[in-house]
């Protein structure tokens, strides 16, 4: 919902039932957002999609065209309205665009209900009144007092029938609510209960879990409910039919969250402190309209309109008529117009169910029901009303009835320009009919018939009842039961007639319209639909009849031409046409064979007289079998051959073909008579199967039969279809095997894999080995190898060995090089060694004698160094050089 405090621009510029897609402009701030909004017109009306646009404002309205005088369900919807700007709460809307609806020739309860009788009728409608009683509002006031007792009185007239519907909650809060449905019930049932037998008029029966207006003297006629299901709008207006919209907003449970007044020609803001601004409830006379602030609501229950509960659509305004007073008489009259019983006079409020009655039984007339004796309360039907629909932006459109007969109906589009008011156009309209109006530059409205065909008033024709005329055209029926009697009256219904009763007369049987009559006590309604009309019963006299039947034992049926059926009286002798004898030999020649030996043969003789059981009819029957031939031999369709076709495709794509077949033959034998040809079962003539068949097995390739792996092609037995072998086709092809390519890199010296992990290739049978070898090579000769042996070649395939994979070997050695005695190894030898030699020199006690002498000698090798393992093989020692004395 959107706050109370903040603006907003509603635009609704079409008066089509659309789905959802009309523009709403809502301006909060500077910021300017397009909001997506329904707009539907309730009581039959359906809305298309408008736009808020300037240049090309669209508006479109349209009435469902339903029969008011159907059942309930299938209850009319009078002119809808929509209204497109919101007003304050209470805001007068402007004289000249106030009604939406306006009719000028309101109905007579809306002006002259006192209001006395407006408080009375607390019920669900006003009672029906003789036009020749005087009991206006003293009866209000009596129904009003009885309203109690005829409550407990329980009676089981029409009007009892109607149950209150209380809302959800009321067995929560609202207990109150449905003591004043049940009173107004009761109150309703008191006035019904004082017209005329047959007379009602009641509200109409509402949905489950609908809130329904507690007070008594307020009818609830409209419910919406907000898409997301969490608020509910109930609509409903005084009895007394001065066009006051009481509004009930309701939470998901009905709860009441806020009520609201709205008089005619105002409208009111719906909104609440705690749940903000739900929108605006426009009452423009007749009509009005329900414009949403925000989001979008459902069509619930329209008492103009019983299918409103079906429509799914989501829609940003909804338009309502307002229930109005309505007064309609049912008259009695003869053929010439005389009234032949009092009239009734009947008050409703538009959306109630009302029923009629026959008037007195008049010995020897009948009331003719009309079509319309039951049905809804409705506006239309007078000729000259107009009714005004406003869009409150400018435009207005009256329609005004011209024909009540056809339902035709002058248009006048009017528009509010810069200077004044001015006819737009002007035109008459058909039910069901439209017209596209354009105005203001770019603006276009299609304007629809709004007229649903709907008579006001109701009358009775008394008619002459018909007669029973007793008849025959047999000189042999009694004389006395010849005779014409006017049928009876129903004692209890005017509309009807009483039962008649026709004589049984021995040997002969009635027809009605030359059909045989079975109950002899029957309605009269039962054969004609007016009952003005008389009913002759025809006795046709009992005859006795002969029949000769030629049967075909073969077909299961008569055969043509030779049936033939004799009637007369009983004793008379019975004389065919054709003598059967000679139709037998005609049959013989034509192919057919006398079955003799058939029990159910009876055979005519000559002389044959008829019998005197009417009951049953005397058969004579001959029965024949079809001549069959034998032409198996030379039928062509005796015979035929069923193939299959196994095409091999190898893995080098060259495709051969191999076919199989099996005969077939069957009997066929020619019917003799009609020339067709019958054939029995199809045998094998020879093998009954196709052989097994199995393909050349490919080394490394998978066989595939039709994309199945296998091995062979199956035995199978053909299969038939409509009668006739199905030829197969079944394709072999070879798929190739997963294979692996394995490379190992070998240090030769050491007979070591110099990976930790061989190098590994997936490939299937015949594929080129997707792999090289260089640089792994380059690799290892970085680090000290030197290249021995490569066995995997560029441009190497996969091979068809599926159990082996392929192994492929590079094998290294050490690379060496010759280095010097100053060439440091990894092992820490060297290849230089130096030793020191020392001579002391002492005398015999062990003192010194002299300095001491010391010399050096230096040897050298040579080494040769393993660049993979940085380790010297040193070669001998060479004395390098003698030191000298030190």
């Amino acid at each position: 919902m959107v706050g109370k405090n903040n603006n907003y621009v509603r635009e609704s510029k079409s008066n089509e039932h659309f789905q959802r897609f009309a523009l709403r402009k809502l301006s909060v701030g500077v910021v300017s957002v397009a909001v997506a909004a329904g707009f539907y017109l309730g009581s039959g009306t359906t809305a298309q999609a408008a736009t808020a646009e300037s240049d090309a404002s669209a508006k479109t309205e349209q009435v469902v065209q339903q029969d008011a005088n159907s059942t309930a369900s299938d209850s009319t919807s009078a002119s809808n309205s929509s209204a497109a700007m919101s007003t304050s709460s209470a805001t007068p809307v402007s004289a000249e665009s106030a009604s939406s609806a306006a009719v000028s020739d309101s109905p007579a309860s809306a002006s002259s209900a006192s209001d006395s009788q407006a408080s009375a009728a607390n019920a669900s409608e006003i009672s029906s009144q003789p036009a020749s009683s005087s009991v206006a509002s003293d009866a209000a006031a009596t129904v009003s007092k009885d309203s109690q007792a005829a409550s407990e009185a329980n009676s089981q007239s029409a009007a009892d029938k109607q149950t209150a519907q209380l809302p959800t909650s009321a067995a929560n809060a609202n207990e109150s609510q449905a003591t004043n449905i049940l009173s107004a019930q009761a109150v309703q049932q008191a006035a019904n209960q004082q017209a005329p037998a047959g007379f009602t008029v009641t509200d109409p029966t509402y949905p489950a879990g609908m809130y329904q207006d507690t007070d008594a003297s307020h009818y609830t006629y409209w419910w919406a409910q907000s898409s997301d299901g969490k608020y509910n709008l109930v609509l409903s207006t005084d009895r007394n039919g001065d066009g006051k919209v009481y509004v009930f907003l309701l939470g998901r449970n009905n709860n009441v969250l806020g009520q609201y007044t709205v008089d005619k020609n105002k409208s009111t803001e719906v909104a609440t402190d705690d749940e903000g601004d739900f929108g605006t409830v426009y009452n423009d006379g007749q009509s009005g309209v329900f414009v949403s602030a925000d989001g979008s609501w459902k069509s619930k229950f329209n008492v103009f309109d019983p299918k409103a509960g079906e429509d799914n659509g989501d829609y940003g305004s909804i338009s309502f008529m307002i229930p109005q007073v309505e007064t309609q008489t049912t008259t009695y009259v003869d053929g010439k117009g005389n009234t032949v019983s009092d009239p009734v006079v009947q008050k409703g409020l538009d959306g109630q169910i009302y029923t009629t009655q026959g008037g007195k039984v008049i010995n020897g007339y009948f009331a003719k029901e009309p079509s319309n004796a039951n049905g809804f309360m409705s506006p239309f039907g007078k000729q000259g009303a107009t009714y005004t629909k406003d869009w409150h932006d400018g435009l207005k459109a009256t329609f005004t009835e011209t024909d009540t007969t056809t339902g035709l109906m002058h248009v006048v589009v009017k528009y509010h320009y810069f200077l004044g008011w001015r006819t737009v156009k002007e035109f008459d309209l058909a039910p069901g009919q439209s017209q596209k109006v354009h105005y203001d530059l770019y603006k276009s409205v299609t304007i629809h018939s709004i007229y649903i065909p709907q008579t006001i008033n109701i009358q009775y024709v008394y008619e002459k009842l018909g007669n029973l005329i007793i008849d025959s055209d047999s000189k042999a029926f009694p004389a006395e039961d010849k005779t014409t009697t006017q049928y009876p009256n129903d004692e209890n219904d005017s509309t009807k007639a009483g039962n008649v009763t026709i004589p049984k007369v021995p040997g002969f049987t009635p027809t009605i319209n030359g059909k045989t009559v079975t109950n002899y006590t029957f309605n009269p309604a039962d054969y004609v639909s007016d009952l003005s009309q008389d009913i002759t019963v025809v006795y046709e006299a009992d005859w006795q009849q002969a029949q000769v039947n030629f049967y075909d034992e073969t077909a299961g049926q008569q055969i043509d031409g030779t049936h033939e059926i004799q009637n007369g009286k009983t004793g008379e002798t019975i004389s065919f046409t054709k003598d059967p004898n000679e139709v037998v030999k005609e049959l013989e020649a034509k192919g057919y064979v006398f079955d003799k030996d058939n029990a159910k043969n009876n055979v005519f003789t000559t002389g044959t007289t008829y019998d005197n059981d009417s009951t049953v009819h005397q058969y004579f029957n001959y029965y024949f079998k079809h001549g069959t031939q034998d032409v198996s031999d030379t039928d062509k369709e005796a015979k035929t051959t069923a193939t299959r076709t196994i095409n091999v495709t190898m893995p080098d794509g060259k495709t051969s073909s191999e076919t199989q077949t099996v005969n077939y033959k069957r009997t066929a034998t020619k019917d003799l008579v009609n020339g067709h040809i019958t054939y029995g079962q199809w045998q094998a003539d020879g093998a009954s199967a196709w052989e097994e068949y199995t393909p050349t097995p490919q080394k490394g390739y998978t066989t595939l039969i039709n994309g199945v792996a296998g091995t062979k092609v199956a035995q199978k037995t053909p299969s038939f279809k409509d009668d006739k072998p199905v030829n197969e086709t079944v394709n072999v092809t070879y798929q190739a095997n997963a294979q692996r390519a394995v490379i190992k890199y070998i240090d030769g010296e050491t007979s070591e894999n110099l990976q930790k992990t061989d190098d590994i290739v997936d490939g299937h049978t015949n594929e080129t080995i997707n792999y090289s070898t260089a640089d792994k090579i380059k690799e290892f000769v970085g680090k000290g190898y030197e290249l021995v042996s490569n066995d995997f070649k560029p441009g190497t395939k996969f091979d068809n060995d599926d159990k082996t994979d392929q192994t492929y070997t590079v094998v290294f050695k050490h690379h060496r090089e010759n280095v010097d005695p100053n060439h440091s190894s990894a092992d820490g030898t060297k290849g230089t060694k130096t030793l020191t030699e020392t001579v002391h020199y002492k005398y015999a006690d062990g003192t010194k004698a002299a300095e001491d002498q010391t010399a050096q000698v230096t040897f050298t090798r040579n080494g040769v160094l393993d660049d993979v393992t940085g380790i010297v093989a040193w070669g001998k020692w060479n004395e390098a050089a003698k030191a000298t004395r030190l």
